[in-house]
């Protein structure tokens, strides 16, 4: 059994870090909140980040959400946020589809990931898996959400085995980083994800095998340098970058 998602504190929706608008340049700001025979709109005009974020404050309710019409430029990359549940601490960009979005109904969630490598004697393979996330194909590292008990690189090593359906011996290496992100899951709540990716060797380049129940298609061994052009998401182009530069295991 999963772990539960973590709430954010109730009530408290995180302050923001304000971001000084362009001399000149209006926020525009459109509330919507789904009912179940109609959804609500309301629209309005703000000068600065912390009106908006007031705003937002103020009208939060739950299923509301805040969408950004227009704004500075910046905002196209993320909206520096900050927001806290006991020791954890959010801090960094958050794309402004979530930006004023962060509250008391942001759900946790923790997931382990696993870079498998296989060093041939032509250089390190990765595995990589295509997943169909709605009418798109998209390769991606092998993750998945963490069980209960279970110690994060233990995680990894069984999302991995399950995703890929390796049967070579795997050996786990050190963490290559976190990737957080935010998405909207079921019955509409707001996540905010973190996924430890770690590396892992694996002693043999097995035959890999698709779990087709959990929507992936594929499963391939790639040369270090096409993975990473490959992969579908720019955040995970480090995480394989970082795998291909470890020495192999004396």
């Amino acid at each position: 059994m999963g772990q539960g998602p973590q709430r954010f504190q109730a009530g408290a929706v995180p302050p923001f870090l304000i971001v000084p608008a362009k001399e000149g340049a209006t926020l525009g700001i459109e509330s919507t909140r789904r009912t179940r025979l109609w959804n609500q709109k309301q629209v309005a005009a703000f000068d600065t980040w912390e009106a908006a974020a007031a705003y937002a404050r103020r009208h939060w309710r739950r299923k509301t959400r805040f969408t950004i019409l227009n704004g500075p430029a910046l905002i196209d990359d993320g909206i520096p946020v900050y927001g806290e549940k006991g020791s954890y601490t959010i801090e960094g960009a958050v794309h402004k589809r979530y930006a004023l979005n962060l509250g008391a109904e942001t759900r946790r969630q923790i997931s382990a990931g696993g870079v498998l490598r296989y060093d041939s004697p032509d250089g390190p393979l990765h595995a990589l898996i295509q997943v169909q996330r709605k009418s798109t194909l998209r390769w991606e590292i092998p993750k998945g959400k963490i069980k209960r008990h279970e110690s994060l690189r233990e995680a990894a090593i069984r999302e991995v085995r399950e995703e890929t359906g390796i049967a070579a011996g795997i050996e786990a290496g050190d963490l290559l980083g976190r990737v957080d992100y935010l998405f909207y899951g079921d019955h509409d709540y707001l996540f905010f994800k973190s996924v430890h990716y770690f590396l892992l060797f694996a002693d043999s380049q097995g035959t890999l095998t698709p779990r087709e129940e959990e929507c992936i298609s594929d499963a391939r061994w790639f040369e270090a340098e096409n993975a990473w052009e490959i992969v579908s998401f720019p955040n995970l182009r480090p995480i394989l970058q970082r795998a291909a530069r470890v020495p192999t295991p004396s």
